[in-house]
């Protein structure tokens, strides 16, 4: 009587989770026992096409263990059972899914700091199944889910080493170490014996969670930047990123919540930093951030706003576009003009400067753009509706440039000409427009959109140059992950960056973690 193939099963209490190995009561009839015979077959459990893996002479020997499983694959085990009458029994077939099979955690034994690389050590692992190692990288994010990103797979299992020579640029990174098995199963993510904390810091990174607004001086190669740093403190900056060092700090800091981004203006006055509060624009010295004086509208809720020429000054709400002469720290109102009939409510009119004495006034929800000049006393006039759909998340998202008389509308990935207003190219790469090229027949951007790539999927260490005459681009290699890029008097390209991907320098959601930092491309 077959008293024991029943008893064939798999052993799943530890520490036997993380292979495949059966047991089964030994045989001790009356019979002679003569050999046990464990087969395998594919997930369809057919014994009459399963394999042979093992037979067993030793009576007392009633374990098995598949050294060498079907990668990626579900399958089934039989036991048969042997005597010197020939078979006593077949077990039923044992189905196993190896889905649930996961490999050991390796200890990391040292993380050492050298210059600017991080070499690391682990333990060999000593498990079954083994695929390959994973060493990833995170920062220190404690407020939310940390950024993570994959640094080297190694296929050796007796590779037990590994130098990281361009640590992302994050302080103090934390790397882990992770066994993948033949199954494509991963080791316990939560085991800290596997993770180690570093000492790494990289100098250049800026005290900053997120940047609210952010003006780009090209002569004097600095930044200036509206931001909360990683104790969720706001701080209007001016930082040079030849020297990696904030040279101004403004101590008055604007008070009112709005969404007009704040304008470095070069005019009779010099060069200011421009940041509109409600009816208010806050002036301040461009070179020491001193705060200067609030220039005053005669109305409320101030929207767009631009500097043009001889003092005169292009302002907007949600009804009209006004023109004032500033008479230092004084304004008069010249002129009014109303501009589209429909109310859209909001600080989302915006103006586009053409020349000294053009504009544009578009708002997200016409798609269409109004187009006015002023007189050289600032007076205006309506010259009609330009068929030009711009679209808008800050001022900046539509730029003009006088060198090549283009107007670049950055939401559309549309050129059109400044002469007539002619579309002149639509182009789908890059996909996130940043700025012109200084001689304006270039267009710097990335591919690194969220709302195409998941979860960051995809994102690439790179800007892309798009040559509006040829209508192709080429790429270029960066350090970061770009968010902003643009050029400098000096022929440099430069790029705000990040050490991990982001959606923007303004997402506000980074958890207070310092990974932006400006790079010189070129």
């Amino acid at each position: 009587m077959d008293l024991y193939t029943s008893t064939f099963q798999k052993k799943e209490e530890a520490p036997f989770e993380n292979h495949i190995e059966f047991g089964w009561d030994a045989y001790d009839g009356y019979n002679t026992f003569d050999k046990y015979e464990i087969y395998r077959s594919g997930k369809d459990c057919n014994i009459d096409s399963a394999t042979l893996l093992k037979t067993i002479t030793d009576g007392n020997l009633n374990t098995f263990i598949d050294e060498d499983p079907l990668p990626n694959s579900e399958a089934c085990y039989f036991l048969k059972i042997y005597t010197n009458k020939g078979l006593l029994g077949e077990s039923d077939p044992r189905y196993i899914n190896p889905e649930f099979i996961f490999p050991e955690n390796v200890l990391f034994k040292n993380a050492e700091v050298i210059e600017n690389e991080i070499s690391l050590s682990w333990e060999k692992y000593s498990g079954y199944y083994f695929s390959h190692y994973e060493i990833r990288v995170q920062d220190q994010n404690e407020n939310s889910a940390p950024k993570i990103e994959s640094v080297k797979i190694i296929t050796d299992i007796n590779t037990t080493t590994f130098t990281d020579t361009n640590p992302p640029y994050v302080n103090n990174p934390i790397y882990s170490i992770y066994v993948y098995n033949i199954f494509g199963n991963i080791s316990n993510l939560n085991d800290e014996k596997s993770i180690v904390e570093t000492a790494f810091t990289r100098p250049e990174l800026l005290d900053v969670d997120y940047i609210k607004y952010l003006s780009f001086d090209a002569e004097d190669q600095s930044f200036f930047f509206y931001l909360r740093n990683t104790k969720n403190e706001p701080r209007l900056v001016k930082y040079d990123y030849i020297k990696q060092e904030i040279t101004a700090e403004a101590f008055k800091l604007p008070t009112s919540y709005t969404e007009v981004e704040m304008k470095l203006i070069n005019s009779e006055n010099g060069k200011e930093l421009v940041f509109s509060q409600s009816d208010d624009l806050f002036i301040y010295d461009a070179e020491t951030l001193n705060y200067k004086y609030s220039l005053a509208a005669s109305y409320r809720a101030m929207g767009s706003f631009d500097y043009f020429d001889d003092n005169i000054w292009v302002l907007s709400d949600s009804d009209d576009v006004f023109t004032y002469k500033r008479d230092g720290d004084q304004f008069v109102q010249i002129d009014k003009k109303p501009h589209f009939p429909d109310h859209q409510g909001g600080q989302n009119y915006e103006i586009t400067k053409l020349d000294k004495n053009n504009f544009f006034l578009s708002h997200n929800n016409e798609g269409r753009a109004i187009h006015y000049s002023i007189s050289d006393a600032g007076e205006i006039t309506n010259n009609g509706i330009k068929e030009i759909p711009l679209k808008f998340k800050y001022n900046s998202d539509v730029s003009v440039n006088t060198r090549s008389s283009y107007l670049l509308n950055k939401k559309r990935n549309t050129v059109y000409s400044l002469d007539d207003f002619s579309k002149t190219v639509t182009y789908s790469t890059p996909i996130v427009t940043s700025n012109f090229s200084k001689n304006g027949t270039e267009i710097y951007g990335t591919n690194n959109d969220p709302e195409v790539y998941d979860n960051h999927k995809n994102f690439k260490k790179e800007i892309i140059v798009y040559s509006i005459l040829n209508k192709n681009f080429r790429t270029i290699a960066t350090k970061g992950f770009p968010l902003y890029v643009t050029e400098d008097n000096f022929g440099n390209i430069i790029s705000l960056s990040s050490g991990f991907p982001r959606d923007s320098y303004y997402d506000g959601y980074n958890g207070n973690v310092a990974d932006m930092f400006v790079e010189i491309i070129k």
